[in-house]
């Protein structure tokens, strides 16, 4: 038996440990027990906890949803109160917060 964060970080290696046990933690992995020894299709059950351990013959069911970060970097138009510019340096004046 192994414990389920570390069951799907062992399928893909893009995936770490942590973002594995996130998954398992935000419902985002279902289990269908002893799916390959019982001809699977059985019903699948959210799992919630990392530590869930599973066995030779689970089926895993993940999903993974696409990130909603922007994938480039925008530049932003911000007034900037500058104290001071030369070729190797910039001193800027921060608002506090």
């Amino acid at each position: 038996k192994k414990r389920i964060d570390a069951a799907i970080a062992g399928l893909d290696s893009s995936l770490s440990r942590s973002i594995c046990g996130k998954l398992v933690a935000d419902g985002h992995v279902a289990v269908v027990v002893g799916a390959a020894e019982g001809g699977g299709g059985g019903e699948a059950t959210v799992i919630d906890r990392k530590s869930f351990k599973v066995s030779t013959g689970d089926e895993l069911r993940v999903t993974i949803r696409q990130s909603e970060e922007p994938t480039e970097i925008v530049p932003q138009d911000l007034p900037l109160d500058i104290l001071f510019e030369d070729e190797h340096m910039i001193v800027l004046n921060k608002a506090a917060g």
